[in-house]
């Protein structure tokens, strides 16, 4: 019996996009005689690809929105992310799918041996989000997104979410791993500078040692005369960690890097992968119910359970979440209400990523220390900060659990103030179209401060220093309107 597909022998359908102007994308089946239609075929085969095709069907299977195939969709000009809306072109007629969510990439042989196939999983699990999130906020940042970068609560959770595929994917699929290993050989260091290269290695190493969550170090600015506005895109994309400073908890939770980890450490925990439930929960996600000889593990693998998982959480907040909502905290509060067999290890997962920031900062300033002291080797102070930060960590912890203190006490909400006197790009590459800066007070920086004109050096330095004492402001009056205006 068929419980996932409606049409089980069309899983994935590989559409060649057509050039016209019509407002939506059209295009028709790709051959499959065809050799880019069998190399692409060839690698959606892989054991992962085939899985996370499956968890996206079941995403639409829970919305109840089997309408459409499952589309990879080759764009000719542009591609690169998750579409919505298609026209199907057939030898006799055209069927439009307007509320199709579908991956749209620019693919063809040259670029397949190069392994770009490998961002499949990251634009699909945009295409799982948007398929349960259908009204999900939109970005307040004025800056482009970057793994790196801080920009808002919505925009790190949802590109957070994509991100994490990548590195699943390097982990699943050796040959994607061969690739890159060959690409960044050490005759080719010189193409590591490059922003997106930069970017996409540190997307795979950075998840892994949990860099994200440390403050970046601006490079020396000085030596290429920089105006405010590029000194700020410089901080915003340096790869450069401070491991002895750690963001504030929304820095944290507006970076989609550290998001990315967090998302990176639930589907790849092994005790949450592996607290299956009841047949009940899983026929949600199916077209027909489970019968009786039929067993739960058959269908799905622990990393598909872990999915599951993550779909339902967002299913049960998709119509609470607002514009005021930290999307990443109204996750961890629902998975733990829906799933409480998962509640210590997840909240123990969470702290421990985080170091406790979102809740006080506490425990960050005894890792802070510790950091200085292993940095430079002193061995019996750091032993003993050692000591001090696992019964902090333990107490903490024991508090969470307990009830005694909320995971979300350290948090503010987002103040954002628009500065009309500078101007950056909204995309990089793209110089010509420049925006206003927009930010946030709570994750707002030294220079992003220091680029409106009434606040000084010192001043910056004073709200930084404020804003670290108090945890977070509560409204811009705390700082002084006027310096904004």
């Amino acid at each position: 019996m068929e419980y996932i597909f409606p049409n089980p022998n069309e899983k994935i359908c590989i559409v060649k996009g057509k050039d016209d102007n019509d407002n939506i994308h059209s295009g028709k089946k790709l051959s499959i005689t065809s050799p880019l239609y069998k190399k692409i075929i060839r690698e959606l085969e892989f054991p992962f690809h085939q899985s996370v095709i499956k968890l996206s069907q079941c995403t639409r299977n829970l919305m109840k929105d089997t309408i459409g195939p499952n589309v990879l969709f080759l764009s000719n000009t542009e591609g690169g992310f998750a579409n919505c809306g298609l026209r199907l072109i057939e030898e006799d007629k055209s069927v439009d799918y307007p509320h199709l969510n579908y991956v749209d990439l620019v693919i063809d042989e040259e670029s397949l041996n190069d392994g770009k196939l490998d961002i499949f999983s990251h634009e699909l699990g945009h295409v799982m989000m948007e398929n349960i999130l259908k009204n999900f906020p939109l970005s307040n940042s004025s800056k482009q997104h970057v793994s790196m970068g801080i920009t808002d609560y919505f925009m790190a959770f949802n590109e957070g979410w994509a991100i994490h595929f990548e590195k699943l994917t390097h982990n699943s699929i050796s040959y994607y791993k061969e690739l890159n290993n060959v690409k960044y050989s050490y005759d080719r260091d010189i193409y590591k500078l490059w922003q997106c290269h930069a970017d996409t290695e540190l997307r795979l190493k950075g998840v892994l040692d949990n860099a994200y969550i440390h403050n970046k170090l601006l490079p020396e600015a000085y030596k290429f005369n920089l105006n405010i506005a590029d000194t700020i895109i410089l901080e915003h994309t340096s790869t450069i960690f401070d491991k002895t400073k750690l963001k504030n908890s929304q820095q944290m939770l507006s970076c989609e890097g550290v998001i990315a980890t967090l998302f990176y450490r639930i589907s790849t925990n092994e005790t949450i992968q592996n607290n299956y439930l009841s047949k009940d929960f899983y026929n949600n996600f199916l077209i027909s119910n489970i019968n009786d000889e039929t067993e739960v593990k058959e269908l799905f693998t622990s990393f598909e359970n872990v999915m599951l998982k993550t779909f339902w959480t967002w299913y049960k907040i998709k119509d609470s979440l607002n514009e005021d909502s930290i999307p990443f905290i109204e996750f961890i509060k629902m998975w733990c209400e829906c799933f409480p067999q998962d509640k210590q290890e997840l909240l123990i997962l969470f702290i421990s990523t985080t170091v406790g920031k979102t809740i006080s900062n506490d425990l960050s300033e005894i890792y802070e220390k510790a950091a200085y002291d292993g940095m430079v080797g002193k061995l019996h102070p750091f032993v003993e900060t050692l000591k001090e930060y696992k019964k902090a960590y333990n107490n903490l912890c024991h508090m969470i659990e307990n009830g005694d203190i909320a995971i979300d006490k350290n948090i503010g909400k987002e103040l954002w103030i628009e500065n009309t006197h500078v101007k950056i790009p909204k995309y990089f590459w793209l110089k010509e179209e420049m925006i206003p800066l927009k930010v946030n007070l709570n994750t707002v920086s030294l220079y992003d401060l220091m680029s409106f004109p009434k606040i000084t050096l010192e001043k910056a330095t004073e709200i930084l220093n404020e804003r670290t004492k108090k945890g977070y402001f509560k409204a811009v009056e705390e700082v002084g309107l006027e310096y904004f205006i």
